[in-house]
């Protein structure tokens, strides 16, 4: 135990002061925070600034034309002179307008479309807006020709809501919400394991071919060796985690403060094109704001953790093995391909769960080992059902501690073969030899 902690210790050092280490570390924040500050400034600033000139020849919209005015960003004014469209078109910006909305003459039961005149498109804002209120509009000269009234129209405008709780009650959910915190968790896992197990294999590799391994095996036993650079690299892994977890929430928590009106404006903003943009993207950058009373976040981190520790070490010990058994660096790549398919495979399942984190295929996918770290994280923060969460922990502690024990009988005879071209086939006897 003694020499695995020397290795682990080696590999971890080696590693943590390297100035790559701690460039990367620090950088990956900073770059959250300048992301999130220039899409807040892009989302409170970029409104269009237009002042459009209407024409209705339907005579239908005149009062509701008004309504759709936004204080000095955005001006709708009624054409009141009876004036040609085409000579309309050629003079409208000479008036002082940036855009022209023309409505033609229209029967309130066979609507037909409007058309809206400029020089450069209309934002969503803008256009769900015109939309929206001469929708609304039309409706309600509709339910007024069959003789109902105003009131009426109004109460068939107002939508369903659907508030989520909990069972306990005590915390109320938000299916947005949870698919971001979702689609992050499982991204981070994927991109940890092929980093920090591309890293293991090009290590064991890179030692091989220096003929380093030589020198270190006349000294450990090369079980321990394996299980020493796993569990370092591991380390340096987690810490960089945890890490970027103190300062992403440190910065995030910075910006929230700093810019609290700018996203109440946006969330006002973003009100205002539910019919227009689509939903999940729509509050990305709201949910990460507002979204940490929403899920259950030490449930999340913790979930974090172990999925990518045992998801590490149930990956980490098939690159080892693999990584053993190159006798060149341009090997590397043909002999990680059956180890990363599946984390590549998982990905695609992480999206499937995400539309429907409670389908035979979520749940199966969350309980094999191959794809639980990734699909498993995916599920979290919609609530997954404790008892799957932990016979998922149990099936994934128990294939890693015999995933270390294969890679180990495979790692103990690969380290040692030097200039021989070795296939899965080879590597696969191995497991069974007897040394």
């Amino acid at each position: 135990m003694k020499k695995i902690w020397i290795i682990i210790k080696r590999e971890y050092l080696s590693r943590i002061v390297k100035k790559s280490f701690l460039f990367t570390t620090l950088l990956v924040p900073l770059l959250m925070g300048a992301a999130m500050f220039i899409m807040i400034k892009v989302g409170s600033t970029t409104k269009d600034h237009l002042k459009v000139l209407v024409v209705d020849e339907s005579q239908l919209f005149i009062e509701s034309i008004d309504k759709m005015n936004n204080g000095e960003d955005l001006v709708f004014k009624p054409m009141i002179e009876s004036i040609p469209l085409d000579s309309i078109k050629k003079t409208y910006e000479s008036l002082g307008y940036d855009a022209l909305l023309y409505i033609p003459n229209m029967d309130i039961e066979n609507p037909i479309p409007l058309t809206y005149y400029g020089e450069n498109q209309p934002g969503l804002v803008t256009k769900s807006l015109i939309i929206d209120e001469l929708s609304t509009t039309l409706k309600i000269k509709k339910l007024k020709a069959k003789g109902l009234d105003e009131s009426f129209a109004k109460d068939i405008e107002k939508d369903i809501q659907l508030n989520i709780e909990t069972i306990e009650g005590t915390k109320k959910g938000n299916t947005e919400v949870a698919a971001i915190f979702g689609y992050i968790s499982g991204l981070l896992i994927y991109v940890y394991l092929l980093f920090f197990g591309s890293m293991v294999m090009r290590g064991v590799a890179e030692e091989k071919t220096n003929r380093i391994i030589e020198v270190i095996i006349s000294s450990v036993r090369p079980f321990q060796l394996m299980v020493g650079k796993i569990v370092g690299i591991g380390l340096v892994g987690l810490t960089q985690f945890l890490l970027w977890l103190v300062l992403g929430i440190g910065v995030n928590f910075l910006i929230a403060t700093l810019f609290k009106e700018n996203l109440a404006e946006m969330q006002q903003m973003q009100s205002g094109v539910s019919q227009a943009a689509d939903p999940s993207s729509r509050d990305i950058l709201l949910g990460l704001f507002n979204g940490f009373g929403e899920v259950n976040l030490f449930r999340i981190i913790t979930g974090f953790i172990f999925y990518f520790v045992f998801g590490y070490i149930f990956y980490g010990a098939q690159f080892a093995a693999l990584g053993s058994a190159v006798t060149d660096e341009g090997d590397t790549q043909s002999l990680s391909f059956p180890v990363t398919i599946p984390i590549i495979v998982s990905i695609f399942l992480m999206a499937s769960t995400l539309a429907q984190p409670n389908s035979s295929l979520a749940i199966w996918s969350s309980m094999i080992p191959f794809s639980s770290p990734i699909v498993m994280m995916a599920r979290i923060p919609f609530g997954v059902p404790i008892g799957q969460q932990i016979a998922s922990m149990v099936i994934l502690v128990l294939s890693s501690v015999f995933m270390i024990w294969l890679a180990g009988r495979i790692y103990r005879i690969g380290i040692l073969i030097q200039g021989k071209k070795i296939s899965l086939k080879e590597i696969f006897k191995w497991m069974f030899y007897h040394v």
